[in-house]
């Protein structure tokens, strides 16, 4: 989940900060069996095309998939 900072962490859980910086939303469609294993490929190779570059040493990735 992200939240705002400085939102209490419950017991039992962690938290990690993620630093400001710029996130990319890249939205796939398709059959399963043609997209999850190259669905983060997919995402990296549009954002380049549009003038971004992927950060290896970002600090996270998300991957949501909606069926």
């Amino acid at each position: 989940m992200i939240m705002k900072p400085n939102t209490p962490v419950p017991e039992g859980f962690i938290h990690r900060d993620v630093p400001t910086s710029t996130v990319a939303i890249g939205w796939i469609q398709g059959l399963e069996k043609d997209i999850y294993l190259v669905s983060h490929e997919l995402t990296q190779k549009e954002m380049e095309k549009r003038g971004y570059k992927f950060d290896e040493k970002g600090s996270w990735c998300w991957d949501t998939f909606f069926i």
